[in-house]
């Protein structure tokens, strides 16, 4: 069984396919800053970001992007990296966000939604 296929298979598990809950992205945040002495703890207000822009992927997804940060050699790591990580993650018979294709890009359906869960007009 491939990596790809295998987590699909997590992915559509019971208890795997939720969406992040809260206390577990402090605890995955708490294990990045822990394994990258450059990065500093996160405050409250940017683990609410955070999360706003993770909520929506499965937990495992955004469980082994973090794994795999931390053992990677990036020294900094941000937002941005993690959320690109877990897009491509995401299986593509899983993925609410079509084909798969730039799936480390953020769509503009994605910058909307993170807009509006942060109270963003425009």
């Amino acid at each position: 069984m491939n990596a790809e296929s295998t987590l699909s298979k997590q992915c559509s598990s019971p208890g795997q396919s939720g969406g992040l809950e809260p206390m577990q992205l402090a605890r995955l945040l708490m294990i990045l800053v822990a394994s990258k002495p450059s990065m500093e703890p996160l405050n409250e207000p940017q683990i609410e970001i955070w999360y706003q822009a993770l909520r929506e992927f499965p937990a495992v997804v955004v469980k082994r992007a973090v794994a795999e940060l931390a053992l990677s050699d990036v020294q900094f790591v941000n937002l941005g990296q993690v959320f690109s990580l877990c897009r491509r993650k995401v299986p593509k018979n899983y993925s609410p966000h079509g084909t798969g294709q730039d799936a480390g890009t953020a769509t503009r359906q994605d910058v909307e939604r993170f807009a509006e869960s942060l109270g963003l007009d425009f």
